[in-house]
């Protein structure tokens, strides 16, 4: 079992290093089989990783032809023209800088008619079966521990649904658009059984104010309070943080561990 911590001055570091290390895994990954799945979330935590895969791109060190791209989460409903979509920030934030083909881009739908969302939901989870799974997983961590929007609560065996976003989560999200009554109130996630189905799985955290859930996330008991801890029955998980979030952690006795 690998569960690697690197902790690096700043996100800017952090961002530049976890993109290196993604050129490399998808590279192996395309060598291996022709192409590479990743999974990716959205949130303040990767707008550094992205702006460096991007400039990785515009370098000519990586291409985006062969990655076969799924999201973590999205807002419902939401239509895909609002700003606040999580798939206008992907396409803000990489799509439309990078050279994804078109036909490798599956993102969740938050404008899916409530009738047809579990149907969609389970061709979305039948998908990325078909492909062999996911092969890189890319997460943020919430303050509360959610991973995705699987907030505190959720079980380990679930898979990708519809689910109601907790008050903390709404409150930092609400944040964002004009009202309260404006902004859902729920949202589609991959559950965690499929995040843990990922061969590989990259944690970022950023800051001061996600050390005590880093901590509760990598030191403390496995339960589905902090969903994040979950990442701890995985074979092979990276958490990419910076001085301020890793404070709380005691290091040495984690080396000492592993």
């Amino acid at each position: 079992m690998m569960h690697k911590i690197n902790v690096y001055e700043d996100s800017i570091q952090g961002s530049k290093s976890l993109a290196n290390l993604l050129v490399e895994e998808i590279n192996f990954n395309i060598n291996k089989k022709g192409y590479c799945t990743i999974n990716l979330p959205t949130g303040n935590s990767p707008i550094n990783l992205y702006k460096e895969l991007s400039d990785l791109y515009d370098q000519k060190i990586i291409n985006f032809k062969k990655v076969v791209l799924f999201n973590l989460d999205e807002l419902y409903p939401i239509t895909k023209k609002n700003k606040e979509s999580y798939y206008h920030y992907l396409h803000h934030h990489l799509l439309e800088k990078t050279d994804f083909d078109k036909k490798n881009i599956y993102l969740l739908d938050g404008n899916v008619k409530e009738e047809k969302l579990e149907s969609f939901c389970n061709a979305y989870e039948k998908r990325i079966e078909n492909l062999g799974g996911i092969d890189i997983q890319i997460l943020g961590i919430g303050r509360n521990g959610h991973i995705g929007f699987n907030e505190p609560g959720s079980e380990i065996n679930s898979i990708t649904r519809k689910v109601k976003i907790s008050n903390h989560s709404f409150k930092i999200i609400s944040k964002t658009f004009n009202s309260s009554e404006e902004t859902p109130r729920e949202a589609i996630t991959i559950g965690i059984k499929t995040i843990l189905a990922a061969s590989k799985i990259f944690l970022i955290a950023w800051g001061e104010k996600k050390s005590s859930i880093i901590k509760k996330a990598i030191e403390q008991k496995v339960n589905s309070n902090c969903p994040a801890s979950y990442l701890r029955k995985h074979q092979n998980v990276e958490y990419i943080l910076d001085v301020k979030s890793s404070s709380k952690l005691n290091l040495n006795r984690i080396r000492k561990k592993s």
